[in-house]
């Protein structure tokens, strides 16, 4: 499932368009998904780092040698600096999620964040909005300070099956090449899903990267 937009912006969301942002040079400013022809699908985790659910991810994913990129929240940081720290240790991708997981001027969220990353010797230029909502004035925030805002192709509702909401979440085996993949390091589903996606991975013969290697390809 694409991420959710603004009303204006998600008419425009058909197929040819999600197509043509997954090239360059558009993919630097926009994306739901990278090109068919890369063997690649990138894993990425929000609403993170929690205490006990991403040093668990953390360990499925080192456990399979795979690497993958975090859209962190700046208070989660706060609370868990040495996860964060692990995280970054073990070579996983940094995105700015937001301060807090609100929309209240994510411009300036995004520039608290990123002093708190910079402690930890990181910088990024992905974003990626509170639950995939995206408006006008934080695109043109993200645009004016070259930001590339990254959504996702493949929706794995991980956050809502762990609150025992009805929705039915995209089949992993649908995954194919240039798939982003959303899930949610704050969750035990999460946990269980990650181990399942790189299932399918092998199987499929994809190759796991970071967001930030895609968008340079």
């Amino acid at each position: 499932m694409l991420g959710r937009v603004n009303p204006v912006l998600k008419r425009l969301l058909k197929d040819p368009v999600v197509e043509l942002c997954s090239h360059r040079p558009l993919r630097r400013v926009i994306c739901w998904r990278f090109p068919r022809k890369h063997q690649k699908v990138a894993l990425t985790f929000d609403d993170g780092p929690h205490p006990v659910y991403t040093p668990q991810t953390l360990d499925v994913l080192a456990e399979h040698s795979v690497r993958a990129t975090f859209f962190v929240l700046g208070s989660m940081i706060e609370k868990s600096p040495d996860v964060f720290r692990r995280m970054v240790d073990e070579g996983h991708g940094i995105g700015i999620h937001g301060y807090v997981h609100t929309h209240d001027d994510l411009g300036e969220q995004t520039l608290r964040t990123l002093d708190i990353v910079s402690r930890f010797g990181v910088t990024s230029t992905i974003f990626r909005p509170p639950n995939g909502i995206l408006d006008s004035r934080t695109g043109w925030w993200m645009l004016r300070h070259r930001f590339s805002m990254v959504f996702w192709s493949v929706d794995g509702r991980d956050s809502m099956r762990h609150e025992g909401k009805d929705f039915t979440h995209q089949p992993y085996e649908n995954i194919g090449p240039g798939d982003i993949v959303l899930l949610h390091d704050d969750n035990p589903v999460c946990v269980a899903d990650v181990r399942e996606v790189i299932g399918v991975l092998r199987q499929k013969q994809l190759q796991p990267a970071l967001v930030s290697e895609m968008l340079a390809a």
